[in-house]
Protein backbone atom coordinates (compact mmCIF):
# COMPACT_ATOMS: atom_id res chain seq x y z
CA UNK A 1 0.00 0.00 0.00
CA UNK A 2 1.57 3.12 -1.24
CA UNK A 3 2.19 6.18 1.76
CA UNK A 4 -0.32 8.31 -0.48
CA UNK A 5 -3.62 6.15 0.34
CA UNK A 6 -2.04 4.90 3.90
CA UNK A 7 -4.50 4.51 6.71
CA UNK A 8 -4.12 5.63 10.20
CA UNK A 9 -5.95 2.81 12.02
CA UNK A 10 -6.27 4.62 15.01
CA UNK A 11 -8.72 7.10 13.78
CA UNK A 12 -10.47 4.58 11.90
CA UNK A 13 -13.03 4.72 14.48
CA UNK A 14 -13.40 8.31 14.17
CA UNK A 15 -14.17 8.54 10.73
CA UNK A 16 -17.81 8.89 9.09
CA UNK A 17 -18.67 6.48 6.18
CA UNK A 18 -18.26 7.90 2.73
CA UNK A 19 -17.20 11.22 4.00
CA UNK A 20 -13.73 13.24 5.17
CA UNK A 21 -12.14 12.58 7.96
CA UNK A 22 -12.69 16.01 10.63
CA UNK A 23 -8.99 16.38 11.09
CA UNK A 24 -7.37 14.10 8.38
CA UNK A 25 -6.09 15.21 4.90
CA UNK A 26 -8.44 14.30 1.87
CA UNK A 27 -6.50 11.80 -0.38
CA UNK A 28 -3.94 11.01 2.28
CA UNK A 29 -6.74 9.93 4.84
CA UNK A 30 -10.85 9.78 5.01
CA UNK A 31 -13.34 7.40 5.63
CA UNK A 32 -13.94 3.57 4.87
CA UNK A 33 -16.01 3.09 1.77
CA UNK A 34 -19.33 1.67 2.13
CA UNK A 35 -20.02 -1.21 -0.01
CA UNK A 36 -17.37 0.48 -2.50
CA UNK A 37 -19.32 3.82 -2.51
CA UNK A 38 -17.97 7.27 -1.36
CA UNK A 39 -19.21 11.05 -1.61
CA UNK A 40 -19.53 12.82 -4.47
CA UNK A 41 -15.79 13.78 -5.50
CA UNK A 42 -14.23 11.07 -3.66
CA UNK A 43 -13.26 7.55 -5.38
CA UNK A 44 -12.76 4.28 -3.26
CA UNK A 45 -9.14 2.99 -3.53
CA UNK A 46 -7.94 0.43 -1.25
CA UNK A 47 -11.31 0.32 0.91
CA UNK A 48 -10.46 4.19 1.65
CA UNK A 49 -12.53 6.75 0.33
CA UNK A 50 -9.81 9.56 -1.45
CA UNK A 51 -9.26 12.43 -3.22
CA UNK A 52 -8.25 11.75 -6.47
CA UNK A 53 -6.70 15.04 -7.17
CA UNK A 54 -4.56 15.20 -3.86
CA UNK A 55 -0.85 15.81 -4.11
CA UNK A 56 1.53 15.34 -0.81
CA UNK A 57 3.05 18.25 0.83
CA UNK A 58 5.97 19.29 -0.37
CA UNK A 59 6.43 16.21 -2.29
CA UNK A 60 7.26 16.72 -6.13
CA UNK A 61 3.98 16.95 -8.09
CA UNK A 62 3.14 13.85 -10.95
CA UNK A 63 0.03 14.86 -11.93
CA UNK A 64 -1.17 18.00 -10.15
CA UNK A 65 -3.27 20.82 -12.61
CA UNK A 66 -3.20 24.56 -12.00
CA UNK A 67 -5.36 27.02 -13.29
CA UNK A 68 -6.73 26.34 -16.88
CA UNK A 69 -5.43 22.53 -16.40
CA UNK A 70 -2.16 23.37 -17.11
CA UNK A 71 0.63 21.02 -15.59
CA UNK A 72 2.79 22.07 -12.53
CA UNK A 73 5.75 20.50 -11.49
CA UNK A 74 7.78 18.21 -13.23
CA UNK A 75 6.07 15.01 -14.25
CA UNK A 76 7.57 11.68 -13.70
CA UNK A 77 8.66 9.52 -15.76
CA UNK A 78 6.15 6.47 -17.29
CA UNK A 79 8.16 5.12 -20.02
CA UNK A 80 11.84 3.31 -19.39
CA UNK A 81 14.82 4.46 -21.34
CA UNK A 82 15.66 1.94 -24.20
CA UNK A 83 19.37 3.22 -24.44
CA UNK A 84 22.09 2.01 -22.40
CA UNK A 85 25.29 2.52 -21.99
CA UNK A 86 27.39 -0.65 -20.54
CA UNK A 87 30.77 -0.05 -18.88
CA UNK A 88 33.16 -3.30 -18.11
CA UNK A 89 36.07 -2.66 -15.53
CA UNK A 90 37.87 -5.97 -16.31
CA UNK A 91 40.73 -7.50 -14.41
CA UNK A 92 43.96 -7.92 -16.51
CA UNK A 93 46.13 -9.42 -13.55
CA UNK A 94 47.69 -12.55 -13.91
CA UNK A 95 44.86 -15.12 -12.75
CA UNK A 96 42.38 -13.72 -15.61
CA UNK A 97 43.23 -15.48 -18.91
CA UNK A 98 40.10 -18.31 -18.59
CA UNK A 99 37.61 -15.54 -16.67
CA UNK A 100 37.96 -13.34 -19.78
CA UNK A 101 37.79 -16.32 -22.49
CA UNK A 102 34.47 -17.13 -20.37
CA UNK A 103 33.52 -13.71 -21.02
CA UNK A 104 34.12 -13.70 -25.02
CA UNK A 105 32.42 -17.11 -25.24
CA UNK A 106 29.39 -16.00 -23.35
CA UNK A 107 28.81 -12.23 -24.23
CA UNK A 108 25.59 -12.90 -26.52
CA UNK A 109 24.00 -13.84 -22.91
CA UNK A 110 23.87 -9.95 -22.32
CA UNK A 111 23.54 -8.39 -25.83
CA UNK A 112 21.10 -10.32 -27.88
CA UNK A 113 18.54 -10.08 -25.22
CA UNK A 114 19.03 -5.95 -24.96
CA UNK A 115 18.81 -6.32 -28.92
CA UNK A 116 15.84 -8.18 -28.88
CA UNK A 117 14.48 -5.86 -26.90
CA UNK A 118 14.80 -3.04 -28.53
CA UNK A 119 17.39 -1.34 -26.68
CA UNK A 120 20.08 1.06 -28.34
CA UNK A 121 23.74 -0.43 -26.91
CA UNK A 122 26.92 1.22 -26.49
CA UNK A 123 29.54 -0.80 -24.77
CA UNK A 124 33.44 0.20 -23.61
CA UNK A 125 36.18 -1.41 -22.09
CA UNK A 126 38.40 -0.55 -19.14
CA UNK A 127 40.51 -2.47 -16.67
CA UNK A 128 41.13 -3.09 -13.25
CA UNK A 129 45.26 -1.32 -13.27
CA UNK A 130 45.76 2.13 -11.90
CA UNK A 131 48.87 1.54 -11.13
CA UNK A 132 51.35 0.57 -7.90
CA UNK A 133 55.08 0.67 -7.16
CA UNK A 134 55.58 -2.86 -7.07
CA UNK A 135 53.78 -2.76 -10.46
CA UNK A 136 56.52 -2.00 -13.09
CA UNK A 137 59.19 -3.24 -15.38
CA UNK A 138 59.84 -5.21 -18.16
CA UNK A 139 56.70 -7.18 -19.27
CA UNK A 140 53.87 -5.14 -17.47
CA UNK A 141 51.41 -3.33 -18.70
CA UNK A 142 51.02 0.41 -18.97
CA UNK A 143 48.41 1.65 -16.43
CA UNK A 144 44.50 2.70 -18.21
CA UNK A 145 43.94 4.25 -14.95
CA UNK A 146 39.98 4.72 -16.18
CA UNK A 147 40.87 4.49 -20.01
CA UNK A 148 38.79 2.68 -22.45
CA UNK A 149 40.46 0.28 -24.31
CA UNK A 150 38.74 -0.35 -27.77
CA UNK A 151 41.32 -2.69 -29.56
CA UNK A 152 41.68 -5.68 -30.94
CA UNK A 153 43.37 -8.31 -28.64
CA UNK A 154 45.08 -9.55 -31.79
CA UNK A 155 47.53 -6.81 -31.70
CA UNK A 156 47.83 -7.01 -28.13
CA UNK A 157 49.40 -10.68 -27.92
CA UNK A 158 52.12 -9.71 -25.77
CA UNK A 159 49.30 -8.51 -22.88
CA UNK A 160 48.75 -12.08 -22.51
CA UNK A 161 51.97 -13.15 -21.23
CA UNK A 162 52.57 -13.56 -16.95
CA UNK A 163 55.68 -12.96 -15.85
CA UNK A 164 57.64 -13.62 -19.30
CA UNK A 165 56.75 -16.84 -19.51
CA UNK A 166 52.65 -18.34 -19.20
CA UNK A 167 50.75 -17.51 -21.80
CA UNK A 168 46.87 -17.32 -22.46
CA UNK A 169 46.40 -15.72 -25.32
CA UNK A 170 44.56 -18.70 -27.11
CA UNK A 171 42.69 -19.35 -24.08
CA UNK A 172 41.41 -15.75 -23.79
CA UNK A 173 42.01 -14.07 -27.39
CA UNK A 174 42.30 -15.89 -30.39
CA UNK A 175 40.02 -18.74 -29.61
CA UNK A 176 37.36 -16.11 -29.97
CA UNK A 177 38.83 -13.18 -31.72
CA UNK A 178 38.77 -12.91 -35.52
CA UNK A 179 40.34 -9.67 -36.79
CA UNK A 180 43.56 -8.11 -36.39
CA UNK A 181 42.12 -4.45 -35.63
CA UNK A 182 38.93 -3.33 -34.75
CA UNK A 183 37.55 0.10 -35.91
CA UNK A 184 35.54 2.76 -33.28
CA UNK A 185 32.98 5.30 -34.37
CA UNK A 186 32.35 8.13 -32.10
CA UNK A 187 34.93 7.37 -29.43
CA UNK A 188 36.60 4.13 -28.30
CA UNK A 189 33.44 2.08 -27.63
CA UNK A 190 31.00 0.29 -29.53
CA UNK A 191 27.84 1.55 -30.92
CA UNK A 192 25.57 -2.33 -31.49
CA UNK A 193 24.16 -1.89 -34.81
CA UNK A 194 23.37 -5.50 -34.42
CA UNK A 195 23.85 -8.84 -32.60
CA UNK A 196 26.52 -10.52 -34.89
CA UNK A 197 28.97 -8.04 -35.39
CA UNK A 198 28.42 -6.85 -31.93
CA UNK A 199 29.85 -10.69 -30.63
CA UNK A 200 32.79 -10.61 -33.52
CA UNK A 201 33.96 -7.56 -31.91
CA UNK A 202 32.68 -7.68 -28.29
CA UNK A 203 35.17 -10.97 -28.54
CA UNK A 204 38.51 -9.12 -29.38
CA UNK A 205 38.28 -6.30 -27.19
CA UNK A 206 36.78 -7.70 -23.79
CA UNK A 207 40.16 -9.56 -23.19
CA UNK A 208 42.20 -7.65 -21.67
CA UNK A 209 45.46 -9.47 -21.44
CA UNK A 210 46.84 -11.02 -18.10
CA UNK A 211 50.12 -8.74 -17.51
CA UNK A 212 48.65 -6.07 -15.53
CA UNK A 213 48.80 -4.91 -11.94
CA UNK A 214 47.79 -7.73 -9.16
CA UNK A 215 46.79 -4.86 -7.01
CA UNK A 216 43.07 -4.24 -9.06
CA UNK A 217 41.99 -0.77 -8.21
CA UNK A 218 38.74 -2.27 -9.52
CA UNK A 219 36.53 0.41 -8.27
CA UNK A 220 38.62 3.65 -8.69
CA UNK A 221 39.30 2.76 -12.32
CA UNK A 222 35.35 2.20 -12.65
CA UNK A 223 35.39 5.87 -11.14
CA UNK A 224 37.78 7.52 -13.39
CA UNK A 225 36.44 6.03 -16.70
CA UNK A 226 33.13 7.52 -15.87
CA UNK A 227 34.85 10.66 -14.88
CA UNK A 228 36.94 10.79 -18.09
CA UNK A 229 33.65 10.25 -19.62
CA UNK A 230 32.30 13.49 -18.58
CA UNK A 231 34.92 15.40 -18.80
CA UNK A 232 35.65 17.72 -21.85
CA UNK A 233 38.51 16.73 -24.34
CA UNK A 234 38.87 13.26 -23.41
CA UNK A 235 38.95 10.54 -26.00
CA UNK A 236 36.67 8.76 -23.62
CA UNK A 237 34.04 12.20 -23.72
CA UNK A 238 30.11 11.52 -24.10
CA UNK A 239 29.92 8.02 -23.44
CA UNK A 240 27.73 8.31 -21.20
CA UNK A 241 24.58 9.73 -22.71
CA UNK A 242 21.58 11.81 -21.16
CA UNK A 243 18.93 9.79 -20.97
CA UNK A 244 20.13 6.37 -21.09
CA UNK A 245 20.58 3.67 -18.28
CA UNK A 246 24.18 3.20 -17.06
CA UNK A 247 25.38 -0.28 -16.12
CA UNK A 248 28.76 -0.87 -14.57
CA UNK A 249 30.14 -4.70 -14.79
CA UNK A 250 33.02 -6.00 -12.97
CA UNK A 251 34.69 -8.52 -13.93
CA UNK A 252 37.05 -9.61 -11.14
CA UNK A 253 38.84 -12.57 -9.21
CA UNK A 254 39.98 -10.57 -6.15
CA UNK A 255 39.06 -7.95 -3.72
CA UNK A 256 38.80 -4.53 -4.83
CA UNK A 257 42.35 -2.26 -3.53
CA UNK A 258 41.49 0.98 -4.97
CA UNK A 259 44.17 2.62 -2.31
CA UNK A 260 45.32 6.28 -1.99
CA UNK A 261 48.19 6.96 -3.41
CA UNK A 262 49.10 9.34 -0.91
CA UNK A 263 49.72 6.12 1.85
CA UNK A 264 50.93 4.21 -1.07
CA UNK A 265 54.48 4.14 0.02
CA UNK A 266 53.83 3.24 3.89
CA UNK A 267 51.13 0.82 2.78
CA UNK A 268 52.86 -0.69 0.41
CA UNK A 269 56.20 -0.44 1.09
CA UNK A 270 58.53 1.01 -1.45
CA UNK A 271 62.41 0.91 -1.23
CA UNK A 272 62.67 -0.39 1.93
CA UNK A 273 60.07 2.26 3.60
CA UNK A 274 56.29 1.37 4.73
CA UNK A 275 54.91 -0.07 8.12
CA UNK A 276 54.08 -3.41 6.75
CA UNK A 277 50.82 -3.31 9.17
CA UNK A 278 48.56 -4.85 6.65
CA UNK A 279 51.36 -7.70 5.44
CA UNK A 280 50.22 -10.84 5.99
CA UNK A 281 53.72 -12.29 6.71
CA UNK A 282 56.14 -9.25 7.36
CA UNK A 283 58.56 -11.02 8.61
CA UNK A 284 58.52 -13.58 6.19
CA UNK A 285 57.76 -11.91 3.09
CA UNK A 286 59.89 -9.73 0.87
CA UNK A 287 57.16 -7.81 -0.77
CA UNK A 288 53.59 -6.77 -0.11
CA UNK A 289 50.50 -9.66 -1.80
CA UNK A 290 47.15 -9.03 -2.54
CA UNK A 291 46.42 -9.62 1.38
CA UNK A 292 47.52 -6.08 1.90
CA UNK A 293 44.16 -4.98 0.50
CA UNK A 294 42.32 -7.40 2.30
CA UNK A 295 43.16 -6.26 5.19
CA UNK A 296 43.72 -2.54 4.53
CA UNK A 297 39.90 -2.26 3.83
CA UNK A 298 37.91 -5.24 5.52
CA UNK A 299 37.09 -5.93 9.09
CA UNK A 300 35.67 -9.25 9.83
CA UNK A 301 33.94 -11.27 13.02
CA UNK A 302 34.99 -14.62 13.36
CA UNK A 303 33.60 -14.94 16.79
CA UNK A 304 30.74 -17.63 17.51
CA UNK A 305 30.20 -18.87 14.18
CA UNK A 306 29.28 -15.38 12.41
CA UNK A 307 31.56 -14.95 10.07
CA UNK A 308 30.33 -12.19 9.15
CA UNK A 309 33.28 -9.20 6.79
CA UNK A 310 32.07 -5.53 6.14
CA UNK A 311 34.22 -2.39 4.28
CA UNK A 312 36.53 -0.65 7.02
CA UNK A 313 38.42 2.62 6.41
CA UNK A 314 41.59 2.24 8.33
CA UNK A 315 44.30 4.71 8.25
CA UNK A 316 47.84 3.80 7.70
CA UNK A 317 48.09 2.39 11.07
CA UNK A 318 45.39 0.53 11.18
CA UNK A 319 43.26 2.27 12.94
CA UNK A 320 39.55 3.17 12.14
CA UNK A 321 39.14 6.50 10.25
CA UNK A 322 36.16 8.97 9.21
CA UNK A 323 38.20 10.95 6.79
CA UNK A 324 38.54 9.82 3.74
CA UNK A 325 41.88 11.46 2.76
CA UNK A 326 43.29 9.45 5.51
CA UNK A 327 41.91 5.71 4.54
CA UNK A 328 44.95 3.30 3.19
CA UNK A 329 41.71 2.57 1.07
CA UNK A 330 39.40 4.99 -0.70
CA UNK A 331 36.38 4.39 0.97
CA UNK A 332 33.14 3.14 -0.54
CA UNK A 333 31.23 6.26 -0.29
CA UNK A 334 33.63 7.57 -3.01
CA UNK A 335 32.06 5.31 -5.56
CA UNK A 336 29.02 5.29 -4.37
CA UNK A 337 28.36 8.80 -4.31
CA UNK A 338 29.61 9.52 -7.86
CA UNK A 339 27.22 6.91 -9.27
CA UNK A 340 24.50 8.36 -7.06
CA UNK A 341 24.94 11.41 -8.95
CA UNK A 342 24.38 10.20 -12.27
CA UNK A 343 21.56 8.44 -10.85
CA UNK A 344 19.75 11.34 -10.34
CA UNK A 345 20.42 13.05 -13.50
CA UNK A 346 19.09 9.95 -15.15
CA UNK A 347 15.58 8.88 -13.13
CA UNK A 348 13.96 12.08 -14.36
CA UNK A 349 14.27 10.53 -17.71
CA UNK A 350 13.15 7.02 -17.31
CA UNK A 351 16.88 5.75 -16.82
CA UNK A 352 18.62 4.37 -14.25
CA UNK A 353 22.06 3.22 -12.72
CA UNK A 354 23.10 -0.69 -12.24
CA UNK A 355 25.69 -2.24 -10.81
CA UNK A 356 26.74 -6.06 -11.37
CA UNK A 357 29.65 -7.57 -11.13
CA UNK A 358 30.81 -11.39 -11.92
CA UNK A 359 33.34 -11.61 -8.56
CA UNK A 360 34.21 -13.90 -5.98
CA UNK A 361 30.82 -14.81 -5.09
CA UNK A 362 29.64 -19.05 -5.06
CA UNK A 363 27.40 -20.19 -7.94
CA UNK A 364 24.70 -20.21 -6.05
CA UNK A 365 24.82 -17.20 -4.35
CA UNK A 366 21.57 -15.77 -2.97
CA UNK A 367 22.23 -12.42 -1.21
CA UNK A 368 24.05 -14.08 1.72
CA UNK A 369 27.64 -14.58 1.90
CA UNK A 370 29.95 -16.62 4.11
CA UNK A 371 33.08 -15.28 5.05
CA UNK A 372 36.28 -17.78 6.49
CA UNK A 373 39.94 -17.68 6.99
CA UNK A 374 42.04 -20.38 4.51
CA UNK A 375 44.00 -22.60 6.27
CA UNK A 376 47.86 -22.74 6.89
CA UNK A 377 47.89 -18.99 7.05
CA UNK A 378 51.54 -19.13 7.93
CA UNK A 379 52.40 -20.88 4.76
CA UNK A 380 53.58 -18.09 2.55
CA UNK A 381 52.01 -19.80 -0.56
CA UNK A 382 48.60 -20.00 1.11
CA UNK A 383 45.81 -19.02 -0.40
CA UNK A 384 45.31 -16.82 3.46
CA UNK A 385 48.58 -15.56 3.28
CA UNK A 386 48.59 -14.66 -0.18
CA UNK A 387 44.84 -12.70 -0.01
CA UNK A 388 44.23 -12.20 3.55
CA UNK A 389 41.03 -14.10 3.64
CA UNK A 390 39.88 -18.10 2.20
CA UNK A 391 38.46 -18.49 -1.11
CA UNK A 392 35.09 -16.77 -1.83
CA UNK A 393 34.70 -19.50 -4.97
CA UNK A 394 36.41 -21.99 -6.73
CA UNK A 395 35.93 -24.21 -9.76
CA UNK A 396 38.07 -26.81 -12.16
CA UNK A 397 37.45 -24.08 -15.07
CA UNK A 398 38.38 -20.60 -13.57
CA UNK A 399 40.38 -21.94 -10.50
CA UNK A 400 39.97 -19.70 -6.92
CA UNK A 401 38.36 -16.57 -5.93
CA UNK A 402 38.48 -13.91 -3.38
CA UNK A 403 35.05 -13.13 -1.56
CA UNK A 404 34.31 -8.90 -2.52
CA UNK A 405 33.44 -7.02 0.37
CA UNK A 406 33.94 -3.51 -0.91
CA UNK A 407 32.34 -4.60 -4.48
CA UNK A 408 29.33 -6.11 -2.99
CA UNK A 409 28.91 -3.39 -0.81
CA UNK A 410 28.79 -0.66 -2.98
CA UNK A 411 26.44 -3.28 -5.46
CA UNK A 412 24.05 -4.04 -2.99
CA UNK A 413 24.06 -1.41 -0.28
CA UNK A 414 23.28 1.59 -2.32
CA UNK A 415 20.24 3.59 -3.65
CA UNK A 416 19.56 1.80 -7.03
CA UNK A 417 18.42 -1.34 -5.05
CA UNK A 418 17.62 -4.39 -7.02
CA UNK A 419 19.80 -2.98 -9.76
CA UNK A 420 22.62 -4.30 -8.21
CA UNK A 421 23.50 -7.75 -8.39
CA UNK A 422 26.50 -10.20 -8.11
CA UNK A 423 27.18 -13.33 -9.86
CA UNK A 424 30.26 -15.80 -9.43
CA UNK A 425 33.21 -15.43 -11.63
CA UNK A 426 33.95 -19.04 -10.55
CA UNK A 427 31.15 -20.21 -13.44
CA UNK A 428 32.16 -22.40 -15.96
CA UNK A 429 29.54 -20.31 -18.39
CA UNK A 430 28.55 -16.42 -17.89
CA UNK A 431 25.78 -16.66 -20.32
CA UNK A 432 23.39 -17.30 -17.76
CA UNK A 433 24.63 -14.68 -15.60
CA UNK A 434 24.47 -12.14 -18.64
CA UNK A 435 21.34 -13.30 -19.63
CA UNK A 436 20.17 -12.21 -16.00
CA UNK A 437 22.00 -8.64 -15.78
CA UNK A 438 19.92 -8.02 -19.92
CA UNK A 439 16.56 -8.84 -18.31
CA UNK A 440 16.80 -6.57 -15.30
CA UNK A 441 17.61 -3.84 -17.75
CA UNK A 442 14.59 -5.23 -20.56
CA UNK A 443 12.35 -5.17 -16.76
CA UNK A 444 12.98 -1.80 -15.37
CA UNK A 445 10.13 0.58 -14.76
CA UNK A 446 10.71 3.70 -13.78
Amino acid sequence: MSARLRPLFPLLSLLVACGASAEGTPGEETSPCNAGACLEGLECRSDLCVDPDWQPTGGPATSASGEGGETTGSPQPTEPSDEVDILFVVDNSGSMGDEQANLSESIHGLILPLVDGGFDIRVAVTTSDDSNYWCSGSGVSDPESGQFVYSSCRSRLGDFYFSGTDTAAETACTDFCEFDSITASDGPWLDVTDAASAFDALRCVLPQGINGCGFESTLESGRKALALAGSDGQDESGFVRDGAHLAVVFVTDEADCSFNPSHQATVFGEQGTGNQEFWSLPDVQQSPTSAVCWNAGVDCDFSLGSEQCVSADKDVNGNATTDADQAALHPVARFRSQLEALRQDKLSSGADVFVFGLVGVPENYDGVMSYAQGPDGTSPDSFQAKFGIGQGCSSAVVGEAVPPVRIRELAEGSAWGDNGKLYSVCATDYAPALGDMASTIVDYTP
